[in-house]
């Protein structure tokens, strides 16, 4: 059993954002009861440095430590995802070890590289 969540962050939210975010996660893993979790989505946080998820502003770096400390979250996408260097669509998962077949797919005529 486990649940597969979505999301798109735009890029202008701020904390209000960060906020509503944890509280939903924290609903659904009550409301649920799943104990294994993935969470994928273009999170819009340029700013980070993956996979450490390190080096964000205060709002970046309150997504990383939600969902790496909070959640015991891990996020395993290591290549850029957008056409300019950036990794902004992530995957986090609290059952790493599970997950072992995923590609990024080369568009070259897209500003977002999707997931596969």
């Amino acid at each position: 059993n486990f649940c597969i969540s979505t999301f798109y962050r735009v890029n202008s939210l701020s904390f209000p954002n960060l906020d509503d975010f944890k509280d939903y996660m924290h609903s659904l893993a009550k409301s649920t009861g799943f104990k294994r979790h993935i969470v994928v989505g273009d999170f819009n946080l340029p700013g980070l440095s993956w996979p450490e998820g390190g080096n964000g502003c205060p709002l970046e770096q309150g997504f990383v430590d939600f969902l790496l400390g909070d959640l015991g979250h891990s996020q395993l996408i290591d290549q850029p995802t957008h056409k300019s260097g950036n990794i902004l669509d992530l995957l986090f998962t609290n059952f790493p070890n599970m997950i072992s077949d995923f590609s990024i797919l080369d568009r070259p005529y897209s500003a977002l590289i999707p997931l596969l």
